[in-house]
């Protein structure tokens, strides 16, 4: 893992890969649901991020200024990505930006000492065209 990035510069390199027109691909785990989509990214100017689907029949859509996001900028070969998800030829030399998700209890309402607590993660790496 090369570490972790803060929110703006997670959403420049979300813009460049909206201006590239690149093919990308979602993996994560979310409370016990498993996640894949691919399709392109779409910003707009008030820190949202969306990955919109492949055929445009769906979206996920992350603000990059909620209070607790964590964000890393890694290499996927670095990372355990999820569980049961094998990661496609095509991203495995590609940059990745992995998001920690949001505690479901804001830090700001606990008090008294915490241990790091697990979160849940979104992994976006760019799918490289198809080599034949």
């Amino acid at each position: 893992m090369l570490g972790p990035i803060k929110p703006e510069e997670a959403f420049l390199i979300f813009e460049k890969l909206c201006s590239e027109k690149a093919r990308v691909l979602c993996l994560g785990s979310l409370w016990g649901w498993r996640l894949t989509l691919t399709g392109a990214i779409s910003v707009s100017g008030n820190h949202e991020v969306s990955l919109v689907a492949e055929g445009g029949e769906g979206e996920l859509t992350l603000r990059l200024d909620a209070e607790d996001l964590l964000i890393w900028y890694s290499e996927p070969k670095d990372e355990t990505i999820s569980d049961g998800v094998e990661l496609p030829e095509n991203a495995r030399d590609s940059s990745c930006l992995s998001l920690g998700l949001p505690l479901r209890v804001p830090l700001s309402t606990l008090k008294g000492p915490l241990k790091t607590p697990w979160r849940e993660k979104l992994f976006f790496v760019e799918l490289k065209e198809e080599i034949e």
